[in-house]
């Protein structure tokens, strides 16, 4: 009996002893830890994590029927970023390895979880202090925020044990813990009763993801919530031996605001690589724009340059804005258009627009764009679907991405295979990438930005059997895929669709995104870049600036009716020497004038016309005089009309035009000036159809223009439709693409009028200029072109094409002795 005693006070000093070296190891503890952790651990709730290690396995028990397991996890960061505030794009990446296995310790499933994490920090409503959610009191590292997997039991053969290691790591992370939690069993008949033993803080922390809160909740609501607890469970073996473990702080009752760091003004961003794009409306209006400096971000002194484009290369304009870091404003009154904004270091944009009285904001906000990522060990592919078993468009576009500051790569080539839905090769290819950085396109939320190339489109017509197309590179490559139905008409409104907007829902989209099919998985494998996008402005061709050019009509096929039409000259167009015949300038009434008539290279003579014009009809008398001379006189009639004269030499003379007042009169032969107007030869509708023979002479993009007159009296809007024959051979690539059939919604402005010769001089309505692309897809050849329009007979069409270049050219001209010949009276 005395020796069982002895026995048990033995015991009673060992356990007081066990305790004791418990207590004054977590006074040790306490008291090397930073007092302001100290103070937040009553307001935390204290677990046990487990260290991982790269090799040894971190084993755990399974308990039977419990699924699923619930695993959270802390990267742990050096201490020094406790309280550090981080951009929000800093994240950090870890990797966890995990085997599920059965009593014989087969392995029933094994994966890798990977984990993005962040750093977050807090201030307290009072913001007298700044804390981060979770901490450690040692070791001195700071556990980075909880990041949860749950893994699915479901399925497996009884499964017995689950163990853990590390798998990967970002430089940054010095260890991970985790903290392991199977489903708590409880039983039906304690649900209620462990409902009622919890605090109230217990309660409205459980109830947190419920619409009402814990006092209003239905009994079976209570319920649900007990059922749905979780307990922890340890790992097997000896501490220190199989597993590292510490005490984790967790505030429970965060109430505090997170910090984010000061985000840079509202606007948007242009730097020296990258510009900036704003729509201006098509009415136009005073602009404002105002600049200020990235916060934070390195300042240049420098030049901003806004670049105004109109329509037409001869609507440009560009203001340079002295910037020395510091925020100015500038404002211009410009027509509708593009503004093309580049900057010497970073800064923020906003615009607005003042007409009337009223200020808009038209700050661009850009496309968003969502590109897949290839490289060397990782091909895509993407499906192809078919429209009732019809060849399908399919456009991809293919960009690199680099760093900031890096050396400018080569070429680089990108395989493709168009695949059945055996997986079986049609046909295969390469396509050449080249890299061109873009000033418009950028990785959305990323910084310093990296440099994205232009894209470079590859266009093919996929037969029925292609089920999917294959790509693969040698090196990173970002591909976006399109396509349209071959059927689908393309809907353009002219000229609405001229004034681009980012946020034009009503403008139908030449092609339609793809979503990769695999989008969420490519998303957690980092193979996917969310890109922005802007509109650009328009490439300006030198040669066509210089009035090197050539200019082609055309006329219908068959019999044919046409009538010359008086219109405003297209300042948009740069003068060209033939247009001399045909371009007509004003000259004045009463008053001896001087003008140099001009011909074409090597002529000596011309044949001058005059047009004139007025409001009224009735006869009424003119006469001309050329050099004191007169080469006309007599009765006219009409609102409109047309004198020729007799030829005479090149060079100047002075013209004199007497008739009564509000007659105008115009001369050809005398080069543009302020209000000149051309005179075009114009087919005519005599039903609803025109039908035309156009030759593609190169392989390369070529574009016809088109505009349409129809009668005041037939309303403000007319609908053009534009079928094209097509003769595409293979399946591409090809760099561009034509849509056989268009359907043009033009408006009919007041503002375009035109005239026709030889009727009454009524007044005809224009539209903006069409055009009609006819892409890399259609080799040179003969194709025809059928114009409809849904108004009535009487509207005139105008079909042309304008080749940049000078192109050799033969020219037979038979000239005359030039006679002096006077008009006698």
């Amino acid at each position: 009996m005395r020796s069982l005693l002895y026995a048990i006070i033995a015991l009673l000093l060992l356990a007081g002893a066990w305790t004791a070296a418990g207590r004054l190891g977590l006074i040790a503890k306490r008291s090397s830890a930073d007092p302001e952790l100290l103070a937040l651990v009553p307001e935390a709730a204290v677990s046990l994590a487990y260290e991982l290690d790269r090799r040894r396995w971190t084993s755990y028990t399974i308990p039977e029927g419990r699924n699923p397991v619930r695993i959270l996890s802390n990267a742990g960061l050096p201490p020094e970023y406790r309280k550090r505030r981080f951009p929000p794009e800093q994240e950090w990446n870890y990797g966890i390895e995990y085997q599920v296995l059965d009593d014989k310790g087969g392995v029933l499933e094994s994966r890798v979880y990977h984990h993005r994490t962040k750093l977050r920090l807090f201030t307290d409503r009072k913001r007298s202090r700044e804390y981060n959610a979770a901490f450690y009191l040692t070791p001195k590292i700071q556990p980075a925020d909880t990041r949860i997997m749950l893994i699915n039991l479901a399925g497996m053969a009884k499964p017995a044990s689950i163990r853990f290691r590390l798998a990967s790591a970002d430089p940054g992370v010095r260890d991970v813990a985790i903290r392991v939690y199977v489903p708590e069993l409880t039983p039906e008949y304690r649900l209620r009763p462990t409902w009622q033993r919890m605090s109230e803080r217990q309660k409205t922390r459980l109830a947190q993801g419920n619409v009402y809160p814990n006092e209003l909740l239905a009994e079976a609501e209570k319920q649900s919530i007990v059922s749905r607890m979780w307990t922890p469970i340890g790992p097997s073996g000896v501490r220190g031996q199989n597993y590292v473990s510490r005490e984790i702080y967790v505030l429970t009752e965060n109430e505090g605001e997170e910090i984010l760091p000061e985000g840079p003004p509202s606007g948007f961003i242009a730097d020296a690589l990258h510009r900036t794009v704003v729509p201006v409306p098509e009415r136009g209006g005073r602009v404002i724009l105002r600049f200020e400096p990235v916060s934070g971000g390195p300042t240049k002194n420098g030049t901003i340059t806004v670049k105004w484009y109109g329509l037409g290369p001869a609507n440009r304009s560009t203001n340079s804005i002295p910037w020395n870091g510091k925020g100015t404003t500038f404002d211009r009154v410009f027509a509708g258009g593009l503004l093309d904004i580049s900057a010497p270091s970073p800064l923020t944009i906003r615009a607005f627009l003042t007409n009337g009285g009223n200020e808009t904001e038209i700050t661009p906000v850009p496309f968003s764009l969502r590109a897949y990522v290839i490289d060397a060990g990782t091909p895509l592919a993407f499906p192809v679907a078919h429209d009732r078993g019809t060849p399908t468009p399919f456009r991809i576009d293919l960009r690199r991405v680099i760093a900031p500051g890096a050396k400018t790569p080569g070429p680089l080539a990108v395989t493709y295979r168009i695949i059945d839905s055996g997986g079986r090769s049609i046909r295969t290819g390469s396509l050449a990438v080249p890299f061109v950085a873009s000033p418009y396109d950028f990785v959305a939320g990323e910084q310093p930005a990296p440099v994205v190339s232009e894209p470079v489109p590859f266009h093919f017509l996929m037969p029925p059997g292609a089920a999917g197309i294959r790509l693969s590179a040698g090196g990173e490559v970002l591909a976006a895929a399109y396509n349209r139905p071959e059927s689908l008409l393309r809907e353009i409104s002219v000229p609405e669709d001229y004034y681009r907007s980012y946020d034009s829902e009503e403008r139908q989209p030449a092609w339609f995104p793809l979503y990769h099919p695999d989008h969420d998985q490519l998303l957690l494998a980092n193979r996917t870049v969310l890109l922005g996008t802007q509109l650009r402005p328009p490439t300006d061709i030198p040669d066509l600036l210089a009035g090197r050019y050539t200019w082609e009509d055309y006329h219908p096929e068959g019999k044919w009716l046409a009538r010359r039409l008086v219109i405003p000259w297209d300042r948009r167009i740069a003068f060209h020497r033939d247009s001399l015949p045909s371009l007509f300038a004003p000259i004045p009434t009463g008053t001896p004038a001087t003008v140099t008539l001009q011909a074409d290279a090597g002529l000596a003579q011309v044949e001058p016309a005059v047009i004139y014009r007025r409001a009224g009809n009735g006869p009424f008398r003119a006469k001309i005089a050329l050099d004191g001379k007169t080469v006309f006189s007599g009765t006219l009639d009409g609102s409109l009309g047309e004198i020729r004269l007799m030829p005479v030499a090149t060079g100047k003379h002075q013209v004199l035009v007497t008739s009564p007042g509000g007659v105008r009169f115009a001369m050809n032969h005398i080069g543009p000036k302020q209000g000149s107007f051309s005179v075009r030869l114009a087919n005519r509708f005599q039903g609803k159809e025109l039908s035309f023979v156009y030759e593609k002479g190169t392989r390369e993009e070529e574009t016809l223009g088109l505009r349409y007159y129809a009668p005041a009296s037939a309303g403000r809007q007319a609908v053009i439709r534009v079928a094209c024959e097509t003769n595409r051979r293979g399946f591409g690539p090809w760099s561009s693409w034509s849509f056989p059939e268009r359907r043009y919604t033009i408006r009919l402005d007041d503002g375009e009028k035109a005239q026709a010769l030889g009727t009454g001089g009524g007044t005809l309505l224009g539209a903006e200029p069409i055009y009609l692309p006819f892409g890399a897809d259609m080799p040179p050849g003969r194709y025809r072109i059928r114009v409809i329009t849904d108004k009535p007979a009487g509207g005139y069409l105008l079909l042309s094409r304008t080749t940049p270049g000078i192109a050799p050219r033969r020219v037979i001209r038979h000239e005359g002795e030039v006679r002096s010949i006077e008009i006698a009276e």
